[in-house]
């Protein structure tokens, strides 16, 4: 019997337990993250009603490495839904964000600024339900990413203007931290992680690393969170090199997140 088949078999008042189990492996990572995708597409067929087990699955599907399987499943939620949330905006981002660095990488510009740019319209939507700081610095990082699309693609006016945008989200961002939201219970890793990140998009590294070290020696913290807080600090990284900008000594990121997964 699997993990999953077990959870379900269990009686439960309601969904809550069961999805926090699921939370919990697909945090946990390495064989517990299949666990909590065979967990959660049972508990969102038992649950359809509940849209935050639509995000999660969304989430261990691409944590999975089936992205095309995220998206429909994104597609799916919308049309239950009439009005999605926050969370499901950045679910969908991440997807399109993650597409992008995929074209990016093989060497396909124009490919990976189609997907940043739809990447950034669902954060941007989210964003504006509340203002809150994951779309908020999601917009940042991408803006910045297409700074440095702009610049290889020859196209440096765009490439400031983007930049201009860039730093003006990120300080608004920071501007509203005593305003950020606290809805997960894992959002003590986040805020300070969100701040690193803001840090790093204003080259302010020793900032930035203070931060992210805050972020990592919180408690809770799980493979999931080194592995998104560090690929995140490594896609504005990457950018920053694209454009000609190295950070000082007291960043390290191999130093702060471990090595870069191959």
């Amino acid at each position: 019997m699997s993990g999953a088949e077990e959870v379900m078999r269990r009686r439960y008042p309601s969904y809550h337990m069961p999805f926090e189990i699921a939370r919990s492996w697909l945090r946990e990572g390495g064989p517990r993250q299949a666990d909590a995708l065979d967990l959660l597409t049972r508990l969102r067929q038992r649950y359809a009603h509940v849209l935050a087990i639509g995000n999660e699955l969304v989430l261990a599907l691409m944590e999975n490495g089936r992205p095309a399987e995220a998206l429909a499943e994104l597609a799916r939620l919308e049309r239950q839904f009439p009005e999605v949330d926050e969370e499901t905006r950045c679910r969908w981002g991440r997807v399109y964000k993650q597409e992008g660095d995929r074209a990016w990488h093989a060497g396909d510009l124009i490919s990976a600024e189609g997907r940043y740019h739809q990447a950034l319209e669902q954060y941007d939507i989210g964003y504006g339900l509340r203002q809150g700081h994951y779309p908020g610095i999601n917009r940042a990082t991408l803006l910045l990413l297409l700074a440095a699309l702009a610049r290889q693609r020859n196209e440096d006016v765009r490439s400031i203007d983007y930049l201009r945008r860039a730093e003006a989200v990120a300080d608004d961002v920071l501007a509203r931290r005593d305003h950020w939201s606290k809805d997960l219970p894992d959002d003590n890793i986040w805020h300070p992680a969100t701040a690193g990140e803001a840090s790093l998009l204003k080259r302010r590294w020793a900032d930035a690393a203070g931060q992210y070290r805050a972020a990592l020696a919180e408690p809770g913290v799980q493979p999931f969170h080194r592995h998104t807080i560090g690929k995140q600090a490594r896609r504005i990284l990457r950018a920053w090199s694209l454009l000609d900008v190295q950070p000082d000594a007291p960043f390290d990121a191999d130093a702060l997140f471990g090595p870069a997964p191959v």
